[in-house]
């Protein structure tokens, strides 16, 4: 790649500086660090730039743990209540940064920012909803910012992903792209969701448990193994695409579906597997769950993410 994207020395190590920003974000690779000659999130691994993008979901985990830091300092050195209340400012100073910067009135919720072009990136991901699970708001804004962007994530109708919740809109071949889902990030998703207390927030995050719970289960049984990454279009599908094949195992997997069967236990119910070959099943599954991408849903609101590989309108709640 750097023989075909670069022409000199500066030009390489600058190529070799974003991949390695880009592996430590976690999400290598993903269209959600590619700034194209457009300014857009399409491109391919020689336009990732990560280092000039300003994540949502690194800042909300930053400001949270600013806010442990002072509660046990404050536990630690009751005489050096000073120590406690420069991380508290510090906290702050974050969650008015966030959101300053990354605080979308518009679609009510938080976006990555391009320091390169100066703008928000407005493409749906789950991490755009991070700040819910770190409780990341300035000081009055918490009830209005929850409000919003709960409704944001209804209108991107996620019932639409019979397989769990896509990374991202766009179909770039990398890992953390569609088609996609990975445990983490709809814990995340969903543990946010149901600190929010809104009853439409927790059916939406039982919702995504389910599916989760739902898709680990069907392809346990068909293929003997939990899975790193999933598939959105289809419960029968497993992840793929990016630098390597799916890995088997696996710890957050299991460890996100452990989580869901305690917190919904009361509530969910073992899925009927069918005995068909699973070859047939995923030819069926995939196809109705394009067919449901291509189609989209009906309304009158037009979702933000205009650059997406998927093309829908959202539903008024």
């Amino acid at each position: 790649m750097a023989r075909a994207h670069t022409t000199d020395v500066e030009s390489k190590a600058r190529l070799y500086w974003e991949m390695k920003t880009g592996a430590e974000t976690g999400w290598d690779y993903s269209s959600r660090w590619m700034i194209g000659p457009d300014g857009s999130n399409r491109g391919d691994l020689s336009d990732t730039r990560a280092r000039s993008i300003v994540p949502v979901d690194l800042n909300a985990y930053l400001q949270r743990n600013a806010r442990l830091l002072a509660g046990f300092a404050a536990r630690v050195y009751p005489d050096q209540l000073e120590v406690a209340r420069s991380l508290d400012r510090q906290a702050e100073k974050i969650a008015d940064a966030m959101d300053e910067l990354l605080w979308c009135p518009e679609d009510g919720v938080w976006y990555d920012y391009d320091l390169q072009n100066r703008k928000q990136r407005r493409h749906f991901t789950p991490s755009n909803l991070a700040p819910l699970w770190t409780e990341s708001f300035v000081s009055g804004t918490c009830e209005e910012r929850v409000t919003a962007a709960v409704q944001y994530l209804i209108r991107q109708d996620l019932s639409r992903f019979d397989g769990g919740v896509p990374t991202t809109y766009v179909k770039s071949g990398e890992q953390w792209d569609l088609p996609n889902c990975w445990p983490p990030l709809e814990h995340i998703l969903v543990s946010g969701l149901e600190k929010t207390g809104l009853p439409q927030a927790k059916e939406l995050a039982f919702q995504i448990a389910e599916k989760r719970v739902r898709g680990a289960y069907v392809n346990f049984r068909s293929k003997q193994h939990m899975f790193e990454k999933y598939d959105s279009s289809s419960v029968c599908k497993i992840g793929s695409g990016g630098e390597y094949d799916v890995q088997v195992g696996f710890g957050w997997s299991n460890g996100v579906v452990l989580d869901f069967l305690d917190m919904y236990g009361d509530k969910l119910r073992a899925p009927e597997v069918r005995e068909e070959k699973e070859e047939e099943e995923e030819n069926v599954e995939g196809k109705r769950a394009e067919e449901k991408i291509e189609k989209g849903g009906k309304g009158k609101e037009t979702v933000s993410d205009t650059d997406s590989d998927i093309s829908f309108e959202d539903r008024e709640s």
